[in-house]
């Protein structure tokens, strides 16, 4: 704690009125720089020090010296103010200037008050305030943390400590980003709440395209109740997957909506190929294959215009080689059998297609030509 010592012999000075102070004069002080220093501004009154306007109260600080200007000057790295604690047998350290050029605020718990109500509270554990959090730009007039438009309002530093990555910013078409277009390929946003949900209530999400921020899926509440995924039409291709496992993969399921307990029933699944344009063009159709490489199982298509049909084992997409014009609507194609059966089935038998015969075997091993090429 910092001191002030006064010594030597005050030239005499005019009478202070009672539980005064009056200083006046030079006053030789003990150790001092100055041969005279002026201590005549200093004037008591009554349970008052003051200190004249245009005079400084400065703080010898030994081996450092007073700040060269201030109404109250002290040196570096020195307890500015101190008090005793409650109980009277410890002293508090409330403002310290330290070596590093920082003003330490110090004390178990910190309270900044206005109008004699605490707005800002700092203690060892938390920051509380009463009051809103105002960043810059023109802010927001409500909430406890208000923004301006168009501005970064969470940011932080990437691991490599070599970039900054946005986490929110609300953009200047009034959209709320959780991420930017600034951030590096390497930054991914996880929801993450173990045991919790993750619930998205908006009129509709849009989710951009990573390169060219256009909108790659649109999440649309439809009037009648109905929600509708749109894919963007610039895209090339959309696929729903889940990663590559290191061991056997597990099972997907898309399920229709189930019924409650009761006579109810259940909902169906519907898989829809495209609507065509126009009459002279096919319509989409749905294929069910075996993996990634067009190794059709089952195929509901049309490959000529007004001809659907339902393909069955063709390992392939079936096309208007295997079904030309004329070979009939809403009928069945059955493909050949790449390899035909040489053992015994269990438990029900086998039907096939052998040279374009439809062929039969048991489970005893006969085999039955049902319908000749």
């Amino acid at each position: 704690m910092l001191g002030m010592r006064i010594s030597g012999l005050l030239p005499a000075a005019a009478a202070a009125a009672m539980g005064a102070i009056s200083l006046a004069g030079d006053l030789a002080g003990t150790g001092s720089a100055a041969l005279t220093p002026r201590v005549g501004s200093i004037t008591g009154l009554a349970g008052v020090v003051s200190v004249r306007s245009g005079s400084a109260l400065s703080f010898d600080g030994g081996a450092t010296v007073a700040a060269a200007a201030g109404l109250t000057r002290y040196p570096n790295a020195e307890t500015i103010v101190a008090y005793r604690n409650a109980a009277n047998n410890a002293d508090v350290v409330a403002l310290t200037s330290t070596s590093a050029d920082q003003t330490q605020v110090n004390g178990t718990t910190l309270a900044l008050q206005s109008a004699g109500v605490s707005r800002v509270t700092i203690d060892t554990s938390t920051v509380t305030t009463t009051l809103p959090i105002v960043l810059l730009g023109t802010p927001a007039t409500a909430g406890d943390i208000r923004g301006a438009n168009n501005r970064n309002l969470l940011v932080a530093r990437n691991a490599a400590n070599t970039a900054n990555v946005v986490a929110v910013i609300v953009t200047g078409a009034d959209i709320v980003s959780i991420g930017d277009g600034t951030n590096g390929a390497g930054v991914s946003i996880a929801a993450r709440s173990p045991g919790g949900n993750l619930d998205l209530v908006f009129n509709t999400v849009v989710i951009q395209d990573g390169a060219t921020l256009a909108a790659a899926l649109t999440i649309v509440p439809l009037s009648s109740g109905v929600t509708r995924f749109d894919f963007a039409a610039s895209l090339t291709g959309v696929t729903i997957r889940q990663l590559i496992s290191a061991g056997d993969g597990v099972a997907t399921t898309v399920q229709a909506q189930s019924a409650a307990a009761g006579a109810f029933n259940g909902g169906f699944l519907n898989l829809q190929g495209g609507a065509r344009g126009q009459a002279a063009n096919v319509r989409g159709g749905v294929r069910l294959q075996f993996n990634a490489t067009s190794e059709t199982g089952v195929g509901v298509e049309e490959v000529v215009s007004g001809q659907r049909v339902v393909s069955l084992c063709r390992l392939a997409n079936l096309t208007s080689t295997q079904m030309p014009a004329n070979t009939g609507d809403g009928v069945v194609y059955l493909a050949n059998a790449t390899t035909n059966p040489s053992a015994n089935s269990v438990s029900g038998g086998i039907l096939y297609s052998t040279a374009g015969a439809l062929t039969w075997r048991g489970t005893n091993g006969t085999v039955t030509t049902i319908a000749a090429a």
